[in-house]
């Protein structure tokens, strides 16, 4: 894919804000439990459940992960490593 093109669509499917993912719909249960949180994953997020909780998270865009020691460690939570369409 050249680079241009790469760059553009990445702009496309990654999500706005410093997180992973994008917050579609909040769904509050009649019952009055906890809502629940419906939304749309970056495609580049990914996780391995092999291992624990706080090691999980990787992005295939950078290819880094919580496990390598090379993100910032908090990729477990989605938080974005990128930097790509971050708020300012």
């Amino acid at each position: 894919m050249p680079k241009l093109f790469r760059q553009i669509y990445n702009k496309i499917v990654i999500p706005k804000g410093d997180y992973c993912y994008k917050l579609k719909e909040v769904i509050y249960p009649e019952d009055g439990s906890k809502p629940i949180l419906k939304t749309k994953r970056c495609p580049y997020w990914c996780w391995d459940e092999r291992f624990p909780n706080d090691e999980v998270g990787y992005c295939k865009l950078l290819q880094i992960g919580d496990r390598d020691g090379n993100s910032g460690g908090l990729l477990f939570d989605q938080v974005k490593e990128c930097g790509v369409n971050n708020y300012d």
